[in-house]
């Protein structure tokens, strides 16, 4: 008697469960494949903070880590790296010449299949060289900073960069110590023995009053 009493309470207990999962079934969440902004008239709203650290205006690549993750420290320019910055890394430019705010950068033709351009400016060691972290946040959120957006022209400024310890330099000595051939992203040549090539990055503001901000930081960079 007890078994069959042991038995129907099992089965009892079986078909509760059952039904309990049948109805979990029923009432799952359908997960939906398109985002849900999509099915809804109110346009979505997005706040970000930023800080406004002065670090943001130290140089993106500062030689002391490890860029493309292969354990390695990574303390000059590494071809094989692409280098995120206000210049496009499959692009080479050639520079106008003039210096001041008529000097530009303009892009000429694409690189070559080793990633080269060879005799002009490689867009990849222009952003290794140059970019700042807040050109590169700037990049991020808006494109970058631009000095002129027509129709027909798009020209791009980097971030104002004091004479202080948030100017930087980098230099090139020889391929045997770098890794790679200067004419190879630069139309510059070989250095001669016993010299190298050194790349500045501030703000020439050499005559001009900096105690307010505004007084210097549309001034155009070297």
């Amino acid at each position: 008697m007890k078994k069959h009493v042991l038995l129907a309470k099992s089965v009892r207990l079986g078909l509760l469960g059952m039904s309990v999962c049948l109805a979990l079934v029923s009432n799952a969440v359908v997960i939906p494949n398109v985002p849900l902004v999509t099915n809804v008239n109110v346009a979505p709203i997005l706040m970000l903070v930023a800080g406004k650290d002065h670090k943001m205006f130290y140089e993106a690549y500062n030689d002391t880590g490890d860029v493309d993750g292969d354990g390695t420290l990574d303390i000059r320019f590494k071809p094989s790296i692409k280098y995120y910055g206000l210049f496009d890394v499959g692009l080479c430019y050639t520079h106008n010449n003039l210096g001041d705010k008529d000097g530009l950068f303009e892009p000429d033709s694409t690189i070559d299949t080793d990633g080269k351009c060879i005799g002009k400016w490689s867009g990849n060691w222009l952003n290794y060289m140059t970019t700042s972290r807040i050109d590169a946040l700037r990049k991020v959120l808006y494109g970058g900073y631009r000095e002129l957006d027509t129709t027909d022209d798009t020209i791009l400024r980097r971030a104002y960069i004091p004479h202080d310890a948030h100017s930087w330099g980098k230099e090139f000595t020889s391929e045997a110590v770098d890794g790679y051939k200067i004419n190879d992203y630069t139309p510059l040549a070989e250095p001669s023995t016993g010299t190298r090539h050194f790349f500045g990055n501030l703000t020439a503001n050499k005559f001009q009053s900096c105690k307010k901000l505004n007084d210097c930081s549309n001034m155009p960079p070297l």
